[in-house]
């Protein structure tokens, strides 16, 4: 399950290898507070686009689903207010799923992702019934319509067993982003080990309440740059760094040394660059999933018994490479 934004619509539309993918999911719509979902902001006039529509007839021509995401998100207070106002209102909810049920089958597409995080306090039943209304929504319209529901690594803002009652197809658990701008220590986004929490951690708390073949985990196309104190693994940082696709990280990590973290299972490099204000030369590093690293998640994957995997965003690949061939091997292998 691979995710494309607005953005790379063009990629999906051309080069991207969707052959290798069960389900391209498009990132994505909005929903308000009110239940609606505009059709008028950047994410609606994509989807309702040429673009688009070429984009569906070529997924479906390679036997590759496609659907929309349906995001809220609660990351400021305002988002919150609004995703509070429309889990609380029984009329808003049902209006949310007859809309979305209607959006996937006027544009004859597979079903919906649905991307709310994370949860506001005490509406978490809501979100799990909001999930039901989808459910029956889209099987009356078409029986057979996809659903997904995604969940952030740390989760406990979401009711899980509410939402399994929803009877979605599959969880999605964004096993990313367990590392940022905010960490005092370099270190993989997506670690696989180590002495912190992380993406196996996750994985057997989620299997507390819903079976292995249910769950789909994402890996990262993307890792992050920091300023370091030294040019020790996992050194202390001095700065919030910055995000970069793997495409890019891969360029960079090549070009000063590729190194290889067994205990995270991340890929990782360092250099030195010079501070323009003061000349002073400092550390910086970089850790990401190459497709090495990417090989040992999907071969974790198998291993636990798990749906698959999905991937954000398949974008950031910049072309077929190394990662779309360790995915054909993983998972595609006659």
């Amino acid at each position: 399950m691979a995710f494309a934004t607005v953005d790379q619509l063009g990629y999906a539309a051309t080069a991207m290898d969707l052959s290798a993918i069960s389900t391209l999911a498009f990132f994505g719509l909005t929903a308000s507070s009110k239940g609606t979902i505009s059709l008028t902001g950047s994410g609606g006039k994509a989807w309702t686009s040429p673009t688009m529509t070429r984009v569906i007839a070529r997924a479906h021509a390679a036997g590759t689903k496609i659907v929309p995401t349906l995001g809220r998100f609660s990351w400021n207070a305002s988002g919150t207010q609004a995703s509070r106002t429309l889990l609380a209102s029984s009329a808003a909810r049902a209006r949310l799923a007859a809309a979305i049920a209607d959006i996937v089958v006027r544009r004859g597409v597979d079903g919906v992702n649905v991307d709310f995080e994370p949860i506001p306090h005490g509406q978490g039943k809501a979100f799990g019934g909001l999930v039901g209304e989808i459910r029956r929504a889209l099987d009356a319209r078409r029986p057979g319509l996809q659903l997904t529901v995604d969940l952030v690594g740390h989760f406990d803002s979401y009711d899980v067993p509410a939402i399994v009652a929803g009877k979605p197809d599959a969880l999605y658990l964004m096993g990313y982003h367990y590392a940022g701008w905010w960490s005092k220590v370099a270190g993989s986004t997506a670690p696989l080990g180590g002495p912190r929490y992380d993406l196996v951690d996750t994985v057997r708390l989620l299997r507390r309440y819903v079976p292995a073949d249910r769950i789909i985990v994402g890996v990262p196309y993307y890792g992050h740059l920091w300023p370091t104190t030294s040019s020790a693994v996992h050194a202390r940082t001095t700065g919030q760094g910055t995000d970069l696709r793997v495409s890019t990280a891969l360029a960079l990590a090549t070009a000063h040394g590729l190194r290889w973290d067994p205990v995270e299972h991340v890929a990782w490099s360092r250099w030195q660059v010079r501070d323009c204000s003061t000349c002073a030369l400092h550390w910086v590093e970089l850790y990401f999933d190459d497709p090495r690293a990417a090989a040992d998640k999907w071969a974790w994957v198998n291993r636990a018994g798990l749906l698959g995997t999905g991937i954000w965003t398949i974008g950031f690949e910049g072309t077929p490479s190394g990662w779309n061939r360790e995915l054909r091997r993983a998972f595609l292998a006659d």
